[in-house]
């Protein structure tokens, strides 16, 4: 196997989390591969029951009512519309 060094820096005080998170790891290669694979994987996209569900909460929480599975009164950014879309 061949491996490769790659060094890199931090700044003790922007940086300060990874610092001691990465003095904590028995393995810090290991640790480190593991982070780095992590952010590769893209997040599991929610399904629409689970959506709708979500927001009917929140709607319910921060005190809205009404029916909120009517179709919208005004027109939605086709921009928020598109990043929903892409979530399912």
């Amino acid at each position: 196997m061949t491996t490769k060094r790659v060094i890199f820096t931090l700044d003790s005080a922007r940086d300060g989390d990874i610092v001691r998170w990465l003095a904590a790891q028995s393995s810090k290669s290991a640790a480190i591969r593991a982070a780095l694979r992590g952010a590769f994987v893209p997040a599991p996209a929610l399904d629409t029951a689970a959506l709708r569900r979500v927001l009917r909460e929140e709607l319910a929480r921060v005190g809205v009512a009404g029916d909120h599975e009517a179709a919208p009164t005004v027109d939605a950014d086709p921009d928020a519309a598109a990043r929903l879309d892409k979530m399912f």
